[in-house]
């Protein structure tokens, strides 16, 4: 997480001292409790996966491994850096490269979300109004989605044929809404809670474009019992659901099915849009609400928000190896498409539209990866507000050098003190318990001929605890 840091001043005490300047530093990943979880549990957790957490969370996939690894290079100087000097006092910055990965690292899933949030703000929305709407589901179908992970992007496609239909009821001409949605699976205490985060605009738009129809407030409350029905019927179409257990679903008072329908944004309000876009791309992990207990090997997730009504709290206690599962079980699928945008706001709409030239050019060709890295400095500024090239004697920090070759990196951290990295070894796996030792029965030494004579007629070895002679029990 990147730090600030007050410079003191060096003025006078008669002069007024000149307002303090917040400088950029650098992150310690490790000093996170997530880093410290993998590094002592992960290899760990790769060996026991096919014994204690295939069964819950399917086949191990190839972008846990490569995710992990990316993550646990991310921000340390052993593995490259970037070398920025200031052009007024000459001072250096080494700034280590990041891993890039989703799902995982919350400091490249915050920039990763700026810049996606910014794209949605200034490029993908039109000036109309803008509701958030939040579509979930019941806990009888989650485990469809979190198998098949193609079902939860059919999931956001309903989503939107739905909100799409029934504008079109209430419209006097053939209509399509604005609309793009996040795919999360996710819950906020790390459980499996797949569900469809859409930002909508608050009414359709004509065929051509050029006009807009507002929608009432009562369409929204019609939405949750047609998308019961939507979900359903698709369901078992596909042969994942019966149709006694529809029939069966439908007829539950409490469905499990919810539609969250938030108020208006309107379109002077871009701020206040920007920041639910950044909200709904959010990474489904946060490295502040982790605590790692290294002597019992447990890990606590908070939720920062009211209790959960199915754990009844708002954390949960994890062993490291299952917390791990969980992380790694959440990761979205390479080359997966987390948002996708419909209808007046989808890519072949804006792109016919900006062919015609009624509508500024945009630049579709380039990935967004790109686009975030030439954006860089603004999007730490939208994050943390502070410049992350601003230097703390006021000049302006400029990239002299990308260091990548180990022999040079290691000499310039060596240089430095900072060579060798320090090492944290993962831990090995507990013993079991020691079992506890049985007493062993000794058999009494036989008896004598005078204390076998003071015996009853009717003693019996598994008798001698009777009160009674046999025959007289009742």
């Amino acid at each position: 997480m990147v730090g600030l840091t007050d410079t003191p001043s060096t003025a006078t005490p008669s002069l007024p001292l000149p307002r303090r300047t917040r400088v950029y530093r650098p992150r310690r990943p490790r000093a996170s409790a997530l880093f410290k979880v993998l590094c002592d549990h992960f290899p760990a957790f790769l060996l026991d996966y096919e014994s204690k957490h295939q069964k819950a969370w399917g086949a191990r996939r190839h972008v846990v491994e490569r995710t992990v690894g990316r993550f646990l290079r991310c921000g340390l100087l052993e593995y490259g850096f970037a070398r920025l000097q200031c052009g007024s006092c000459k001072g250096d910055l080494l700034l280590a490269f990041s891993c890039r990965q989703r799902g995982l690292c919350a400091s490249c899933g915050a920039k990763r979300s700026a810049g996606w949030a910014a794209w949605v703000r200034e490029e993908l929305v039109r000036p109309v109004p803008h509701r958030h709407l939040v579509f979930t589901l019941p806990k009888r179908v989650r485990p469809f989605f979190k198998f098949t992970r193609t079902l939860l992007r059919d999931l956001s496609g309903w989503a939107y044929e739905l909100v799409r239909d029934l504008m079109r009821e209430l419209a006097p001409e053939p209509v399509r809404p604005g609309c793009v949605s996040v795919l999360e699976l996710s819950g906020n205490l790390l459980n499996l809670q797949p569900h469809v985060h859409m930002i909508v605009s608050d009414g359709a738009f004509s065929l051509c474009g050029r006009r807009f129809y507002p929608m009432p407030p009562r369409l929204w409350r019609l939405l949750e019992e047609a998308f019961r029905h939507k979900v359903l019927k698709e369901l078992c179409e596909r042969g994942l659901l019966s149709q006694a257990d529809r029939v069966k679903l439908l007829s539950w008072r409490h469905s499990g099915f919810s539609v969250f329908a938030g108020r208006p944004i309107a379109p002077d309000q871009p701020e206040r849009l920007e920041r639910l876009a950044r909200y709904v791309r959010r990474t489904h992990v946060a490295e502040s609400r982790v605590r790692y207990d290294e002597e019992q090997d447990q890990v606590i997730y908070s939720s920062g928000k009211r209790p959960h009504p199915g754990f009844k709290a708002n954390f949960r206690v994890f062993e490291a190896q299952d917390f791990i599962a969980a992380l790694c079980g959440l990761l979205p699928d390479p080359k997966r498409h987390e948002s996708i945008a419909y209808g007046e706001y989808s890519n072949v709409v804006r792109g016919k539209r900006a062919k015609a030239g009624t509508a500024p050019p945009l630049e579709e060709q380039d990935p967004l990866r790109i686009r975030l890295k030439k954006a860089w400095q603004e999007l730490l500024k939208r994050i943390y507000e502070v410049d992350p090239l601003r230097c703390p004697c006021g000049g302006t920090l400029k990239r002299i050098a990308l260091i990548m070759d180990p022999k040079v990196i290691k000499k310039i951290l060596l240089h430095l003190g900072r060579w060798p990295p320090p090492y944290r070894p993962p831990k090995q796996p507990r013993p079991p318990p020691p079992r506890r030792e049985e007493t062993l029965s000794v058999p009494d030494p036989p008896l004598s001929e005078a204390e076998a004579s003071q015996l009853p007629l009717w003693w019996d070895q598994d008798e001698a605890f009777s009160q009674l002679p046999f025959p007289e029990e009742g």
